[in-house]
């Protein structure tokens, strides 16, 4: 089992952040292991399904995942169905200065699918990515949108 945390600031009103964060139709756009995702409901609410594809390490890894938790613009959650093996995570949004502080946690059971590969060392990978994914972010909401 792998827990991680991480927490981040980003320079825009939470209702924002969370609207964006809480679609993980976006999550191509932020996170570079995220190859593919795609909700398979008309609106991304409590209950609703989606299907997301990650490439980490070399592997790839197909989810069947739900939204378990959606209170705008305070909280977002979700779990995996069906998969490479099961996950959740959880967003937490809150004003901060003038922008929203972003506090993100996750718990993975990969169980053997990286291999002989040690869950403190996965622990380093994902919270590493996770890291450069939140900078990413970071910059998205720097940069002004075309014209």
């Amino acid at each position: 089992m792998i827990d991680v945390s991480h927490s981040f600031w980003i320079p825009a009103a939470p209702d924002q952040v969370f609207d964006y964060l809480a679609n993980p139709s976006n999550d191509t756009r932020w996170q570079a292991s995220c190859k593919a995702a795609e909700l398979l409901d008309a609106s991304c609410v409590t209950g609703s399904r989606y299907r997301i594809v990650f490439g980490l390490l070399g592997r790839e890894m197909r989810f069947l995942c739900e939204v378990t938790e959606r209170q705008p613009p305070r909280c977002y959650a979700f779990k995996v169905l069906e998969g490479s093996f099961k996950y959740q995570g959880r967003y937490e949004f809150d004003a901060e200065g003038l922008g929203t502080r972003v506090n993100w946690h996750f718990q993975a059971d990969p169980g053997s699918f990286f291999g002989l590969l040690p869950s403190s060392l996965l622990r380093k990978v994902v919270l590493s990515q996770v890291q450069h994914d939140t900078e990413r972010l970071c910059t998205l909401w720097e940069t002004p949108a075309p014209a």
